[in-house]
């Protein structure tokens, strides 16, 4: 648990002071249906519970790597597309 508030409180944070642009993957240690709700209801991406094994936490960060913000795939450029 962080120190000074959990993820729910910190998740709120993030939302109140950014909005939803900013994607979240929560890792926790609590098994609380509840709080996967809330944070759900939130926009997080995944909510990942330990343990987990590193391909279990590759996928939602890989989609989170190439999304724009909103959940939606970064559109191509010519710049990117010569990558």
């Amino acid at each position: 648990m962080m120190p000074e508030m959990n993820g729910i409180e910190f998740l709120n944070k993030i939302r109140k002071e950014l909005g939803r642009n900013v994607n979240v993957v929560m890792v926790t240690a609590k098994k609380s249906i509840e709080d996967v709700v809330v944070a759900k209801k939130l926009g997080i991406v995944d909510y990942i519970m330990k343990p987990f094994t590193p391909d279990r936490i590759l996928k939602p960060l890989q989609q989170t790597a190439s999304s724009n913000g909103n959940g939606a795939a970064k559109p191509q450029t010519a710049e990117t597309s010569r990558q």
